[in-house]
């Protein structure tokens, strides 16, 4: 894993990056299609992933081999800026301030081609179903009104990756045990899953911990822990020794820490904070799995 350090966040109040977090969505899901279309098809979806490189502040995909090298296609988000990466390193990049999708998808597919990738694949690729929001209708994105909540989110997104990874190295000791750290652009999510048993996905033992930009059940950013299977809460939780709190019943079952109570804690106690809460709670998400019938 690269080098990455904490970036302190609160500069902008976490309950109002909403718009920016919504473009920044509906921007993701142009480098989305692409892995859809060009990176090599995995029986669980994998292919479509993304991972967090720290040095670019972007979401990038699976490499695609081509005769040319490895290609990669992602995201910047402090400028919502469209990269195509060959062996690692920025060979193109598209601004979408100021443009429209449609102008995007024209740029990304005419050097998907120069790249010599069969941009038929891309153009019968199914884009995922996420809210909607007028850039999704032609309307071009506004990148510079809302810069300052775009360096918020690559602070948050940069955080995440670096403290999920942290938690993540404490479980390899367990089998099948945790996938790597990844974005799925569809719910826009960050996260790690730790396997606890074999057997069929949907049913065996896990337990979940990841950060989420917002959503309509919390519309400010959070991390959060879960257990696997959901339908399993028990009629008494555990007590939580951090600052983070269990969801709600009706709602999805688990923990979260919210932006605005992450914000309210000094800089140089941030990391520490979040470290403590997944460390605690990833604990409790696990006893729960596990006593799962």
């Amino acid at each position: 894993m690269e080098s990455a350090t904490w970036r302190p966040v609160g500069a902008v109040d976490p309950l109002t990056l909403v718009e920016a977090r919504n473009q920044a969505h509906h921007a993701m899901q142009l480098p989305a299609l692409a892995a859809i279309a060009f990176v090599p098809f995995r029986e669980d979806y994998s292919h479509i992933n993304f991972g967090w490189i720290d040095r670019f502040s972007a979401f990038v995909s699976h490499p695609i081999p081509t005769a040319s090298g490895a290609v990669q296609f992602g995201l910047r988000l402090a400028d919502l800026t469209l990269l195509i990466l060959l062996n690692s390193e920025i060979k193109l990049s598209y601004p979408m301030h100021g443009k429209t999708n449609a102008e995007a998808r024209t740029w990304l597919l005419a050097e998907a081609e120069k790249l010599g990738l069969n941009v038929d694949d891309f153009l019968v690729a199914s884009p995922s179903k996420i809210p909607d929001h007028p850039v999704a209708f032609g309307a071009a994105y506004d990148v510079e009104t809302h810069a300052a909540a775009m360096a918020e989110f690559c602070n948050y997104y940069g955080n995440a990756n670096l403290v999920l990874e942290n938690i993540r190295q404490s479980y390899l000791y367990i089998h099948p045990g945790p996938n790597e750290v990844r974005m799925w652009p569809h719910h826009f999510d960050i996260a790690v899953l730790v396997t606890l048993e074999e057997g069929d996905p949907e049913t065996a033992k896990a337990f979940g911990f990841g950060f989420e930009p917002g959503d309509p059940s919390c519309e400010q950013p959070y991390l959060y822990t879960y257990p696997w299977p959901r339908s399993h809460r028990p009629d008494t939780l555990p007590e939580l020794a951090s600052k983070g709190q269990w969801t709600s019943p009706g709602t999805w079952f688990g923990t979260l820490l919210r932006g605005e109570d992450l914000c309210g804690t000094p800089a140089d106690q941030q990391q520490a904070t979040v470290e403590a809460y997944l460390r605690d709670a990833t604990e409790k998400c696990r006893e729960i799995a596990l006593s799962h019938p």
